[in-house]
C-alpha cells in the first residue's frame, strides 16, 4: 500500500498595526507578541507626552506603567479608547505575489 505524504507550504504573511491618526495613518510592521507590546507601549508614550490624551490625574499613573512596561494595561487603555477620534487601530496584514 502506497504511503502519501501531504506538505502544506503556508507564505510568510506581513502582520501590521495601522494608528488611525489626524494627519495620516502611521503603519508598523512586527511578527511577535512581544514587538506588538513594544509598538504598543511607543505609541502609548508618545500620546502621554503629547498633553492632551489623558487627564492630568491619571498622568502620573500612566507614567507608572510605562516605567513598569505594563503591557496588558496599556493596551487595554488604548482598546478603551480606540472608538475615540483619531485613536483608533486595526490590525492586518500585508499582501504578497
Amino acid at each position: 500500500m502506497p504511503f502519501i505524504v501531504v506538505v502544506v507550504v503556508f507564505k510568510k504573511m506581513t502582520k501590521l498595526i495601522i494608528f488611525k491618526e489626524k494627519n495620516s495613518n502611521r503603519h508598523f510592521a512586527y511578527e511577535t507578541q512581544d514587538e506588538l507590546n513594544k509598538i504598543f507601549l511607543k505609541i502609548f508614550k508618545e500620546r502621554i507626552k503629547e498633553g492632551s490624551y489623558y487627564e492630568n490625574s491619571l498622568r502620573a499613573y500612566f507614567k507608572e506603567l510605562i516605567k513598569k512596561k505594563d503591557y496588558f494595561k496599556i493596551r487595554w487603555i488604548m482598546s478603551e479608547r480606540a472608538s475615540y477620534e483619531y485613536e483608533s487601530y486595526y490590525l492586518d496584514t500585508l499582501e504578497e505575489i
